[in-house]
């Protein structure tokens, strides 16, 4: 694990999703795309998530969000 600084909570948790994906992704012998960035695009309905993924650029390697129950 390492030791890093960042300026935003927001910054941790791009941090700690890059670093689950890419554990789950290195047991299937795989490795992630792209630049390397996690970009969070917010929550809402699946449909509007989905949607929203493109906001991010081509080489982003992580979009994520939060799905509303």
């Amino acid at each position: 694990m390492g030791v890093f600084t960042t300026d935003s909570e927001l910054s941790l948790e791009a941090h700690a999703v890059k670093e689950r994906v890419e554990k789950r992704m290195s047991v299937l012998g795989e490795k992630l795309w792209g630049n390397g960035e996690a970009a969070w695009i917010g929550s809402g309905r699946l449909d509007d998530v989905l949607y929203r993924r493109d906001e991010a650029t081509p080489e982003t390697s992580i979009v994520y969000g939060l799905i509303d129950a």
